[in-house]
């Protein structure tokens, strides 16, 4: 019984942290037996927070026996005027590594709902972006990235959403070109979600968020075999100025960064590249074009990037991506969305322009919700700004549509002062030969918003939907410009 009990608490990182003798059933290793946070006054060797610390902090964080500390890639915390970086920055490395702390860094710009992880492409997206600025940050060869699911994900969401997930993730870090510091992927969730993710290959180590007793995920299930930190409680750290902190416990098999590399203070120039990256990323996501150029660092000098070309039944569609430094603000555009907020939500002014586009398709409810989500997911992702559309007849046979996101106000974005303008401009095709097509494209017809509406919104609903979707839109554009 003895020998089990010291096992037991040698495998939860109990042994010298809490006041029970080796063997023994205290109070402490009953807590532990009882909840998944055990007992929350133990003593914890790592912890976390959201708060970009001081030389100050972080030197009274190692006075108080904290060795390790995991610490935010990117991202913010807090809504509204609350809002504030939650990101490593590199004077706050310095700060932490002078104190003697080493750092296990944590992505986490999302995860906290199950929507998120079913998003096109989200854990390519959370790869590239998280092991961009790890290397930016100088995080060395090796070090494990810890990605978030901070929510109480159930089975069924781990086999459909989270596996998924992290395949993405694995497929980008296998690729030597992107990934050629090796990092390793981590995970922060749940128990159960974390056993699920290790067993099937897609975690090299566990992060566990013990801490959330009520999370289903956390009852009844042993911590994970390869658990590295396990998060149990949160506090208001007495420091000047004090800050909330959670307290981990330490397994030993991941010691993260002790000594970043040399890097230079983030430019501005830098950080507006940044900023521009991020925004046409963002509508590239919520597009279905975000495979396309992930990976790619994107130039803004009136740059062009070809996105390949979708071919159906008697039609083609060829679709280029634009950037520029400078804002288009199309004259000729009959239909925008201007992107505004109600606190944490898009306007009522905003949905009732998405919805004015989505209308044109009631006759379709799957498809008119369709077209409303990806319409928000882009106004979302961008944030700021306006959404435009409109299409050129190039010939009897061919179709020019543009969709253009873009703002002058990056600073509501990302906080930095700067424009972006992100065009997607596509060229359908028709075959006359198939005698199914039976009408030519008017130039009259085009200059009515709803046309232009319909019409461009049929090219959003192609690119995600495939290559099998693009036949519909030949009877779109049919009942549109016969």
């Amino acid at each position: 019984m003895s020998y089990n009990v010291s096992q037991f608490q040698d495998k939860y990182g109990l042994t010298g942290m809490i006041n029970d003798d080796s063997g023994v059933i205290g109070v402490s290793t009953m807590k532990s037996l009882l909840t998944s946070k055990g007992d929350t006054g133990r003593l914890a060797l790592a912890c976390d927070c959201s708060t970009i610390l001081t030389s100050t902090q972080a030197n009274d964080l190692y006075e108080s026996g904290y060795r390790y500390i995991g610490r935010y890639l990117t991202g913010t915390v807090g809504v509204g005027t609350e809002e504030r970086s939650k990101a490593l920055t590199i004077s706050e490395i310095n700060a932490i590594q002078n104190a003697g702390l080493s750092i296990f860094p944590i992505y986490q710009d999302g995860g906290y709902y199950s929507e998120y992880f079913g998003k096109t492409l989200q854990g390519s997206y959370d790869a590239v972006t998280a092991i961009q600025r790890a290397k930016r940050l100088g995080f060395t060869n090796g070090t494990t990235i810890y990605f978030a699911v901070d929510f109480d994900c159930l089975e069924y969401e781990t086999d459909g959403l989270i596996i998924p997930y992290f395949r993405q993730i694995n497929t980008v870090f296998n690729q030597s070109g992107i990934n050629g510091k090796h990092y390793k992927v981590g995970i922060y969730a749940p128990r159960y979600v974390c056993t699920k993710v290790y067993e099937a290959g897609l975690a090299e180590y566990s992060f566990v968020a013990d801490m959330s007793t009520g999370f289903s995920g956390n009852l009844g299930y042993a911590i994970p075999e390869n658990w590295t930190f396990d998060q149990f409680f949160e506090y208001t750290y007495p420091s000047s100025p004090s800050f909330d902190l959670d307290k981990v416990g330490f397994s030993g098999r991941d010691s993260g960064c002790r000594l970043c590399e040399n890097q230079p203070d983030f430019s501005d120039d830098e950080l507006l590249q940044e900023a521009r990256e991020k925004y046409v990323k963002n509508i590239a996501k919520a597009t279905g074009y975000l495979d396309k150029i992930v990976g790619t660092e994107l130039s803004f000098d009136n740059a062009e990037y070809n996105l390949g070309t979708i071919a159906g039944s008697g039609v083609s569609m060829s679709t280029k991506l634009k950037l520029s430094t400078s804002l288009n603000q199309h004259p000729n555009s009959p239909y925008s969305i201007n992107i505004s907020w109600e606190g944490d939500d898009l306007s009522s002014t905003c949905k009732s322009q998405i919805e004015a586009v989505s209308a044109m398709y009631d006759s379709d409810v799957e498809l008119s919700s369709f077209v409303t989500t990806t319409l928000e997911e882009m106004a979302i992702g961008a944030k700021v700004g306006t959404i435009s559309f409109f299409a050129t007849p190039i010939s009897s046979t061919m179709l020019k549509i543009n969709i253009v996101c873009e703002t002058d106000n990056l600073m509501d974005f990302a906080g930095v002062v700067g424009n972006v303008s992100c065009e997607f401009e596509s060229i359908i095709t028709i075959y006359p030969s198939d005698p199914n097509i039976d009408f030519e494209f008017s130039g009259e017809v085009l200059v009515l918003g709803t046309v232009v509406a319909i019409v461009s919104c049929s090219i959003i609903y192609g690119v995600l939907a495939g290559s099998a979707a693009i036949s519909g839109i030949i009877t779109l554009l049919g009942t549109v410009f016969s």
